[in-house]
């Protein structure tokens, strides 16, 4: 299934569930944002995104220490469960996140070339309270080669990733 169509099953997911979300994306520079954002009518659902691409904007944009990006690295499941929090955290409207950070390469070390990490932070009632946020993450590997083409698989992923988190009970995805 490509991209768009996902975006599209999500758009309307997000419509029935009357879900607003949000995302954080590094690696895929706003793709999953972007594309869901070319349906018509999102714009009741999709509260927005940020490109955090380098970690001086993870930390400016996000509040990400720099600590934690020492301690963990920007591509960690700390880090993109971190995104997925303040992301959530900076956009009252929203209902859950979504984050992605990750290594699609070239040029990256083979151990860690094509991995990435996806988190989504939901709250779990209408009251939105910050200590009830649930969060998941997820540690993924990209199953094709070339930057364009990982960008564009992990952008769908984010999205399928979204898909299950909203259809399914939290404890189950």
């Amino acid at each position: 299934m490509s991209l768009s169509k996902q975006a599209e099953i999500v758009a309307r997911l997000l419509q029935k569930t009357n879900t607003r979300v949000v995302f954080a994306e590094s690696c895929t520079a706003g793709l999953a944002s972007a594309t869901l954002a070319t349906q018509p009518g999102i714009s009741e659902f999709h509260c927005g995104g940020v490109n955090v691409y380098r970690n001086a904007t993870k930390a400016a944009y996000l509040g990400i220490s720099p600590e934690m990006l020492q301690q963990f690295g920007a591509v960690s499941p700390q880090v993109a469960e971190a995104m997925a929090l303040s992301v959530l955290e900076k956009t009252p409207e929203a209902n859950v996140a979504g984050a992605v950070t990750g290594f699609l390469g070239p040029g990256d070390d083979t151990s860690q070339d094509g991995q990435y990490f996806l988190a989504f932070a939901q709250h779990p009632n209408e009251q939105q309270e910050h200590d009830s946020v649930r969060v998941k993450t997820q540690a993924c590997q990209c199953q094709l080669e070339g930057r364009i083409q990982r960008q564009q698989e992990v952008a769908k992923q984010l999205l399928v990733t979204l898909e299950t988190t909203l259809s399914r009970p939290w404890d189950e995805v």
